[in-house]
């Protein structure tokens, strides 16, 4: 497409570390502290997809909690480790401690830019992406 592979200014930003990641400690979990990681744009559309496959057929509405449910699962990390869950914990975390997932939902909110404005166009392309005049199965951000 044109592009010089030898840019310096597209390697350095190619190889930015520009993942963030906070620490949250969980007095619901036993006062374990725990990383959260802001998402890559292909791990949040994995996150949008795992959604699409628990919404309601007719209503389009999603279970209650899973949406923040979806996004502690794909955000939260052991101690400088790997991910604590998956995609597929979000119903048996829906069941979990409300205010468990809200204090790491509330990080993942920040670091993932999910509230406020951004969260409502989400939400909206969310909504377009999962009605079945869409032409595509991925998000439309």
């Amino acid at each position: 497409m044109g592009k010089d592979k030898n840019n310096k200014l597209r390697q350095e930003l190619l190889a930015l570390a520009d993942l963030g990641r906070e620490s949250v400690v969980v007095p619901e979990w036993g006062g374990r502290s725990f990383d959260v990681q802001a998402l890559s744009l292909a791990d949040a559309s994995a996150v949008h997809a795992a959604l699409r496959e628990f919404r309601d057929e007719k209503s389009g509405e999603l279970p209650r909690g899973f949406w923040a449910a979806a996004w502690v699962a794909a955000t939260l990390h052991e101690p400088d480790g790997g991910l604590v869950f998956s995609l597929d914990d979000i119903p048996a975390l829906a069941g979990k401690s409300a205010a468990a997932l809200e204090r790491i939902y509330a990080v993942a909110d920040r670091l993932n830019l999910l509230s406020g404005e951004a969260r409502h166009a989400e939400k909206q392309n969310f909504t377009a992406t999962a009605t079945p005049s869409s032409s595509t199965g991925s998000p439309a951000n």
